[in-house]
């Protein structure tokens, strides 16, 4: 189908576009790519009228506790706990000015982008996430 064709050509555009940065960077991202599209198509399953889904932010909440736990069991494995507390991450001034605008916009997208979904298809959904 024309979809298929779509999804292949846009992958080996990846792949061509990356290249030169070697074939781990191309794996990361068409993951990376893969793992967004199939989040938006989930979403807006969820919220179509045979699920009926209407809350978006309890998925945000379960993906941040997830990422939560993934990142406290990497620097478990590797030995440096240390990260996962606040004062890794240098000054409160650093904090406050680089950090917490990013920690506070970043879940409100992620809501916002999940209750879009609700209305619209992901691929505008995504269009719109992106240029925001």
């Amino acid at each position: 189908t024309l979809a298929g064709v779509v999804t292949v050509a846009i992958f080996l555009m990846i792949l061509v576009i990356l290249q030169h940065r070697g074939l781990w960077v191309q794996a990361c991202t068409c993951t990376f790519v893969a793992s967004l599209v199939s989040t938006q198509i989930m979403m807006q399953q969820l919220g179509s009228s045979e699920v009926n889904f209407r809350f978006p932010a309890s998925v945000t909440f379960l993906h941040y506790l997830s990422v939560w736990i993934f990142s406290w069991s990497y620097w478990a494995v590797q030995r440096d706990c240390t990260k996962c507390f606040p004062a890794s991450l240098g000054s409160q001034q650093r904090y406050r000015n680089f950090i917490l605008p990013i920690a506070v916009s970043m879940p409100l997208s992620v809501v916002l982008n999940n209750t879009g979904l609700l209305y619209i298809g992901a691929g505008i959904a995504g269009v719109c996430a992106t240029l925001a």
